[in-house]
């Protein structure tokens, strides 16, 4: 396909929600390595926005890197709840189209398990995933990962109607 530019800018919105007790979760936003925003998740709902210029037929990615999570952020209490520290990454939104369906099929999560928990959970036998396709609520350190090509409307309709020619 030939097209009249070989780049475009986007607008990406992304809206989470944070859930503590002690420490908020912090975040970076990237895309294509280069650091979008920073900040802590103070709110129970955040809104992350910014825009960012894509070459054509490469391929990108979007990442958020969550961090933060100390050791002791997850203690549990007396009725057998815990308190946590935890972050959902609600909605993404990218050139004004809410591609959710498109991250939970093509997005995934890759985990920073904490030790001495790693451990004893492969002690037990259990097999700790080392990206967990569709996870859109962290609950451990990581980096969430959502692939994509650019120019952003021919990558919608190859996940929507599958490949276009």
């Amino acid at each position: 396909m030939k097209y009249e530019t070989s780049e475009e800018t986007i607008k990406f919105e992304l809206y989470l929600t944070s859930d503590y007790w002690d420490l908020p979760p912090i975040i970076d936003v990237l895309v294509d390595d280069e650091i979008k925003f920073t900040g802590e998740m103070l709110q129970e709902k955040n809104y992350v926005t910014f825009s960012h210029t894509l070459a054509f037929d490469k391929p990108h990615a979007l990442r958020l890197k969550r961090y933060n999570k100390l050791p002791g952020q997850c203690v549990p209490l007396d009725d057998g709840t815990f308190k946590d520290q935890l972050l959902t990454l609600d909605r993404v939104v990218i050139d004004g189209v809410d591609i959710q369906n498109i991250v939970q099929a093509h997005s995934y999560n890759e985990p920073e398990y904490p030790e001495p928990w790693a451990t004893l959970q492969r002690n037990q036998g259990i097999e700790l995933e080392k990206q967990v396709l569709a996870e859109t609520v962290f609950g451990h350190n990581g980096m969430w990962t959502l692939n994509f090509t650019s120019p952003f409307y021919v990558f919608l309709m190859t996940r929507m109607d599958g490949d276009i020619k």
